[in-house]
Parts: C-alpha cells; structure tokens; sequence
C-alpha cells in the first residue's frame, strides 16, 4: 500500500541556513506520527513543506500521492492544517471566524459542532481579542478539523493548553484516529508522543537523528529523571535504585538527578515519599539525550501509557459521503462578508472613508476655477466629477488595502488562510470586495450629488465609466497587494502608499487635466499607471474619447494591472516582515 505521506531527501534552505538536511520518512494511512525535537530542530520547516506552504530545496515530498505545493488544488480540500501560531481577525468573534473558515471549507462540518469538538461551544459570542492563549490554540485545532480532513498536520497542538485542555485534545486526536484519520505532529513533548503516536522520528539540527515505534525509541536510551525530595525525606529512605533501572544518580541539595530506563517505574516507586495530597504535585521531568542535547517532557498531563483517561465526548462516526466542492466565488464571498463585518465594526475608518473623498473634491474646486480650460473643451464639471470619481476609487481601495492587507500579514491571517482551499489571488480579491463595494456607492453618491451641485449633464458613454472604474479597482486590489509586499510594519503603511496616491493625484490628469500641461510633462504623464483609468472615467462623462483612444487606455491599464499582480506573485511574502 502506497504511503499517505512520504519525503525522500528532503531539504529546505533559507539563504545560508540548511534548516531541513535530507531527511526520509513515510507515514501510512491512519497512522498517527510524532516529530519530537527541540527548537531550531527543523519540525516546523518540515510541516511547512508537508502542508504545501512552501517548496523544498531539495528532494521530493508526496502527501495523498501528490506534490502539496504544486498540486495543491488536488491536496488541500483533503488535509486539515493547525499552525505554530495561527492569526485570526480579532474584531470577529469566535463564531464568525469559523463560520469564514467554513465558507472557504468543502464538506465543511457545521460550525457549532466544530467548536463542541474542541469545548468552545460557550465562548461563540467573544471577539477573537478576548480569547486567552490556549482558546487561541482550541480555535485553530477547530478550524484545522472543518473540513474532515483525511490528513490533519498539527504542530504543537497541546502548546499553551492548561493540563484538562490537553487531556481533552489527546482524547480528541485519538477518537479521529480511530475513525481512520492519519495525524502528524510535531511536539517538544516525549509524554505526548508515548500518548498518541504509533512511531515518532526525533528531529536534532535539521536531520532524523532517530525514528521507529515509540516504545523501542524510548527504550533505546536512558531517561533522566529530576525531582526535588521533601524536606522530611532522605535519599536513603527510595527503593534501591539499581531495582528501578537506575544507571547513574546525583543528589544536588534537595535535588535529586537520576538516568533510567524506567521512568514510570520510578514515579510510582517513589509517589508514596511525599505527605498524601502532595504525591503527585511534582512529577519527575524527563529527557532522552539525543546527540548532545535533549527532549523535554511536560508533566502537565496524565501520566506514561498505561495510565486511566476518562472521557464523556462520544464516538463521531466516520462521514463517508463526497464533500461537496467549494468554488472560487464562495470561498470570495466567505471572506468578503468577513472583511465587510470588520469594516463596519470600525466606525471611524468607515466615516473617514465616505467623507475624505467628498470633501477633497469640493476642496479641490478653487483650484480647477484657476485653470484655463479654453480650448481644451473641457468644463469645471467635467474635470471635477471623474477626478472625484478617481479619488474614491484610490482612497477607499488602494489606501485602505495597503493597510489591510500589511495588518493582516503581520498578525498572521493571512498566512493561515493560505493553509486552506483559498488560492492566493482569492485571498486578495475577497478581503478588497468591502473595500471596491465601499468605493462603488462612494461613486454613485458623488455622481448624484455633483450633478446637482454643478448642473452638470449626465453621462455621454456611461460604458466607459463602469469600464473605468472596474478596470481602476482591479488596478488598485494589485497596487495595494504591491505596496503591502515592500511594507513592513502596519504604522510604515501610512507612509508607503503616499508615491502612488501623490503620484496619481498630480499627475494623472484627476484635477489637473493633461491638456492644460507643458507637453513633455503631459506625455509622461499619460504613460502613468492611473491615466488610462482617468482617460476611461473623463471620456464616459464627455463621450469624446475615440475608440483608438479607448483602446490604448484599456490596453495600458490591463499592462499596468498585469505588472502589478506579477510584482505580487514575486515579492509577496505571507509571513510577517516586521
């Protein structure tokens, strides 16, 4: 049977640090398997190329028999990702966000059973913001089991989790094993891996220093066990420690540091030194040496294979039906009603964006009263009206995305829908629907109010209109993408969009028209990435732009939207940069 998961050679590089050396393992269907290493181990470099977020610098990775990153459409809808650290919108509240993940989901699971998997069914209703850290972690375990994934990576799932949390989550993984669910973990916990994991590999500077079932793993090599004594006890009065396997032991104060080869023998050996309701309040810390350093077990959670678990969750069956396929569009509209939510919860932002445009344009007519229009055969009305049409399109999408779109990245959200079904031009065009939707009713209500206001005449060539400002959207969804690729940090956004927002106001004919400057300023100008879109919004209200005319600025603003987007294909980056 063909493995569910397999790499040969793997290896992964960032610019002169070998992260991931060349390492070979296979995972077989429902196996659960466990990548135990320190950190800097390469476990997470390793879980990335797993999931498809990025590609090897060498060898060949195959999960569900494909290449994750270059096949993705064929992989993603099948596997379920929880990240390191997942980011999610903080304004949104628990609820929402897994109802935006499900949008994105095929054969999504209701939402509210999603959330009872992971006993956060109580906290539906509270903002993302307000969630402690180890919620954090139960939402992301929940997102990443949405889909009913036949292959779900975790990485340090039960990280941040209180010792019950991570009681619950083991029984959790363990019940979507028995229903056939294949896992691979990561941990910096030997205990979790004795749990849950039927073979585990041992990751130590970027190689598998060892791998097999994890009985014999941990058989392999002596434990260290230290625990401190109570003050009313003596080294003398533990069982003899050659009996328990004890292979060398110091006693450090009150401290005592033993290597064994039976840690759980020696735990319950040693319980009854302490006064009855202190037996358990400290268990032993453990550490299996691996070529010099070591792998800490947390003894926060129940004790080594062998010790009772109860639970009262009851048996899931298995869903065999085909899930039903998320398209494009839907997976859009999950996260533009997301983005739309957010927008409306922040008020300020959104009055700013309905009266910033408005108030330009009605400032901005002193300085078209002083231009001389005579034989340009343009009007102050015919200048002011599409000049205010450009200035809502740029300041409600290019201005507000470049924002969004770094403040997004920097907390992480973006990297963690990239985990999912959405492809990556998904991903910006649903987060700027609110944004275009925003700046289209900013342009009905300015084409009303101007009218009457100017007594200015109705459109000539309306077409070219909403061809000018469809095409000027999609121009501007890649010019903020772009902007947010070179920016840094969400306070720096407010200065990086300032060469395009200048650039376009002053030179692109919005208030100042090209035929009233010098000429060789007026033929540069009209190569600049906005002009087409303002020749397009000028010529729908005058008529009087020809159809070669029509062509050249359709044609120049489809070059500019194209350079654009493939910037953004080569210098995005979906992690942080700050």
């Amino acid at each position: 049977m063909n493995p569910v998961i397999e790499t040969v050679g793997l290896k992964r590089s960032y610019r002169d640090f070998d992260a991931v050396k060349g390492i070979d393992f296979t995972v077989a269907r429902g196996e659960l398997f466990a990548l135990l290493g320190t950190n800097g181990a390469g476990k997470t470099s390793t879980l990335e190329l797993l999931e498809g977020q990025a590609t090897p610098t060498g060898g060949s990775v195959r999960v569900l028999g494909h290449d994750p990153f270059r096949e993705r459409s064929a992989v993603r809808h099948r596997i379920g990702v929880m990240l390191q650290e997942g980011g999610f919108p903080p304004e949104l509240t628990v609820l929402e966000t897994v109802r935006m993940w499900a949008g994105c989901t095929s054969g999504a699971r209701p939402a509210d059973e999603a959330l009872d998997m992971t006993n956060l069914s109580d906290r539906r209703a509270v903002r993302v913001k307000q969630l402690s850290g180890g919620e954090r972690r139960r939402l992301d375990l929940s997102l990443a089991l949405l889909g009913r994934p036949e292959v779900l990576f975790l990485d340090e799932p039960t990280t941040g989790l209180d010792a019950q949390s991570r009681r619950d989550t083991w029984e959790l993984i363990r019940e979507l094993k028995l229903q056939g669910t294949t896992v691979l973990l990561t941990t910096h916990y030997l205990e979790e891996a004795e749990q849950l994991a039927d073979r585990l590999a041992i990751m130590h500077q970027g190689l598998i220093a060892t791998t097999g079932r994890v009985a014999d793993v941990v058989a392999e090599r002596p434990a260290r066990i230290s625990f401190r004594l109570p003050q009313d006890r003596l080294l003398g009065e533990l069982p003899p420690l050659p009996a328990m396997g004890v292979t060398r032991h110091e006693t450090v104060g009150g401290t005592v540091r033993l290597e064994t080869r039976d840690p759980p023998a020696h735990r319950h050996r040693t319980a009854h030194l302490g006064p009855p309701h202190r037996r358990h309040a400290a268990r032993p810390r453990r550490t299996v040496r691996i070529t010099g350093r070591g792998l800490h077990g947390d003894r926060q959670g129940p004790g080594p294979r062998g010790d009772t678990m109860t639970t009262t969750a009851p048996t899931r069956p298995v869903d065999t039906a085909p899930p039903v396929r998320r398209g494009a569009a839907s997976r859009m509209a999950a996260l533009g009603r997301a983005e739309l939510t957010l927008l409306l919860r922040s008020r300020a932002a959104l009055i700013t964006a309905l009266l910033v445009p408005a108030v330009t344009t009605f400032s901005m007519r002193g300085v078209v009263d002083g231009l001389d229009l005579d034989g340009t055969g343009l009007s102050i009305a015919t200048v002011l009206l599409p000049g205010s049409l450009g200035l809502a399109l740029i300041f409600s999408v290019y201005t507000n995305l470049v924002g969004v779109y770094v403040t997004r990245r920097e907390s992480l959200v973006l990297k963690r829908l990239r985990t999912g079904e959405v492809r990556d031009w998904e991903i910006f065009a649903g987060g700027a629907l609110p944004a275009l939707l925003l700046a289209y009713v900013q342009c009905a209500l300015l084409i009303i109010g101007l009218t009457v206001v100017l007594d200015a005449p109705a459109p000539a060539a309306p077409h070219l209109m909403v061809l000018g400002l469809l095409i000027g959207g999609a121009m501007l969804v890649a010019a903020g993408a772009l902007t947010a690729a070179v920016t840094r940090t969400a306070e720096s956004a407010q200065l990086t969009f300032l060469p395009f927002w200048l650039l376009s106001m002053a030179g692109s004919g919005m208030f100042v028209p090209r035929e009233v400057l010098p000429g060789v300023v007026g033929d540069i100008s009209a190569w600049l990435p906005f002009s087409p879109v303002m020749d397009l919004l000028r010529g729908g209200w005058t008529g009087d732009l020809g159809a070669a005319d029509q062509g050249r600025a359709l044609l120049l603003a489809l070059a500019w939207t194209g350079l654009a987007a493939l910037g953004v294909r080569r210098w995005f980056r979906w992690g942080p940069r700050g």
